[in-house]
């Protein structure tokens, strides 16, 4: 080959390797981000529809449970509340989506089945029945209503709820106090019982004749019997095991109303001399024909009825269509938007944004925000870029909510349509009412109440809010949007205070009383994070070499090509000579 010649062929092909794979190196990622697209669509036929369905993750939901140590100084005395942290109680979350409907606009809708079951090895040395002193949420729940309700209402209601309670602090076991219990199984069954109670000034709906026939200035001395009555029944405290606290369950007693010697006062009461028995034995009494099988149980758990259930159906963005909004939640429960909040920019609180918090569109930034919506928190919320991380060896970016999403609605007006009912009572830093889309007067917050209230915080003894603890994190790969750490913390609260001239509640404190807080993470383990690596790092990796690399050969062959055409130059100039 001619020495010229050889020259055009190195520049010909060291610029030709130096151009393509400088070309490709930039295009790759468009092409990965397609290629990543293409798998992240949800469809029946995708390799990852399975994940979709069952999530190969493990989820964790642990609890810490608040037990009381002094209820009988906070009952008689007033005392300021000291609890002490039990837990965690470990159960593992099986999640699984079913009945898919799918739509032409990209989106898929599903429900999902949530089941617990109980992990002795996560939780150590405690077990479901240990026994836990707690709150008695319905108990409160029922006082709180006291001020507002027709006495023939509130004795309705009472009955409603006995079988759910029996003192104000409760003793019981931790696994009863969960999964079979309230708020949503038991206040729908109530509600569908009893119409709404709240409703129309004390109107009662179907029992509103009833009411209004017997009670005429007798409000006084009725609701003095009823609990005076209740109160042979009910204490404040009580002592059961943990598991029947958390999820199994636990007898309640049998009630005697008597009201004998008020027919004088009371016209319609010399029809009966009062009721007797359990719940449902006084519905029975009461002339009640469909008595639901809660009430049939006759028991009582914080979360009866959420093991093995759904929550309504959700309707999601398949990715089909683009990955912008990517998984992002479109309806839930045949709805756009939710209608529990009433305030100020109630629009913006009724707002369903985001995903359920197991996966993001891809390609996030510092700069994105994480939208969030699950039916436990009754809102929407957000979290932003706090910081890079590693997780097994993958960058990842750590996304926390920030302190605005539960400031004080006074500081933040964003949160003034959260006041329930009105502006006049909005509650402190760093919590939310349930009262809008439960029904009960409970109080969400953060763990400890971090970054929270620190008025309501002074009245209690036993509480240490610390960002490492307590804060919610979530850990997001940002090339694909997935999730690789989760941890979602949230505590559960009711208000304590002296409701009327209720006896019970006479010499109480007023403070947002801690009953439980929990955790529901999601970790990626090191096994599964090598193939997050291998199939998003990796291919990087190996463009990146064999593309320097051949841009490193293309750069030499055009340095050599020029040092062999000056050298061909000076060859050519002293034959001249």
């Amino acid at each position: 080959m001619l020495p010229l010649t050889q020259v055009k062929v190195m520049t010909g092909v060291g610029a030709t390797l130096v151009v393509l794979c400088s070309i490709f190196i930039g295009v790759f990622p468009l092409i990965f981000n397609t290629i990543v697209d293409k798998m992240l669509v949800i469809r029946e036929d995708s390799d990852t529809f399975e994940a979709f369905v069952t999530p190969p993750i493990p989820i964790y939901m642990q609890f810490w449970l608040f037990n009381v140590t002094n209820p009988e100084e906070i009952r008689f005395n007033g005392a300021k509340p000291v609890l002490e942290q039990v837990g965690p109680y470990t159960y593992e979350e099986v999640r699984v989506k079913y009945a898919f409907d799918w739509s032409k606009e990209g989106t898929v809708s599903y429900l999902q089945n949530k089941s617990y079951i109980f992990s002795p090895e996560l939780s150590g040395e405690r077990r479901e029945s240990d026994l836990i002193t707690s709150i008695n949420v319905l108990m409160v729940s029922l006082a709180a209503q006291a001020s507002t309700l027709h006495p023939v209402l509130l004795l309705l209601l009472e009955l409603a709820f006995l079988r759910f309670s029996e003192k104000l602090f409760i003793r019981k076991p931790v696994g009863d106090l969960l999964f079979k219990g309230y708020p949503q199984p038991l206040l729908a069954e109530v509600t569908k019982i009893f119409g709404d109670p709240m409703g129309n000034n004390g109107r009662f709906g179907i029992f509103y004749p009833l009411a209004s026939h017997v009670f005429q200035g007798r409000q006084d001395l009725i609701s003095s019997t009823i609990w005076t009555q209740l109160e042979a029944s009910l204490d404040l405290f009580e002592t059961h095991e943990a598991g029947d606290i958390l999820f199994y369950g636990y007898d309640l007693p049998a009630f005697n109303f008597d009201f004998s010697g008020l027919g004088n006062l009371v016209p319609k009461l010399d029809e009966t001399e009062g009721w007797s028995g359990t719940l449902a034995d006084i519905m029975d009494q009461m002339g009640f024909q469909d008595i639901p099988q809660v009430v049939l149980d006759n028991k009582l758990a914080l979360l009866l009825g959420v093991n093995n259930t759904d929550d309504k159906v959700y309707e999601v963005k398949t990715g089909s269509d683009g990955m912008g909004d990517f998984m992002n939640i479109q309806s839930w429960n045949g709805s756009s938007t939710l209608h529990y909040w009433k305030g100020e920019g109630a629009q913006y609180c009724n707002m369903i944004n985001g995903t359920d918090g197991s996966q993001y569109p891809p390609r996030l930034t510092r700069d994105s925000v994480l939208r969030i919506y699950t039916s436990e928190l009754c809102r929407s919320l957000y979290l932003t870029y706090e910081k890079d991380l590693y997780h097994h060896g993958i960058p990842v970016y750590r996304y926390v909510p920030p302190r605005e999403v539960l400031e004080d609605p006074e500081v933040n007006h964003d949160n003034l349509c959260y006041c329930v009912p009105d502006r006049d009572h909005c509650l402190g830093a760093g919590m939310l009412s349930l009262q809008p889309c439960l029904g009960l007067p409970l109080v969400l917050s953060t763990p400890h109440f971090y970054q929270g209230d620190e008025k309501e915080l002074a009245k209690l003894v036993g509480l240490n809010p610390t960002k490492s603890e307590h804060e919610t994190t979530i850990d997001v790969e940002p090339r694909t949007g997935v999730a690789m750490y989760a941890a979602k913390k949230m505590q559960l609260n009711i208000p304590l205070k002296r409701y009327g001239n209720l006896p019970s509640f006479k010499n109480v404190p007023e403070v947002i009383f801690p009953i439980l807080w929990v955790n529901e993470s999601a970790n990626v383990d090191a096994d599964m994070s090598q193939e997050v690596r291998n199939a998003v790092f990796v291919p990087f990796v190996v463009v990146d070499a064999i593309c320097g690399s051949l841009i490193a050969v293309g750069a030499l062959l055009l340095v050599l090509s020029g040092f062999r055409f000056l050298h061909i130059k000076r060859s050519a100039e002293q034959d001249k000579l």
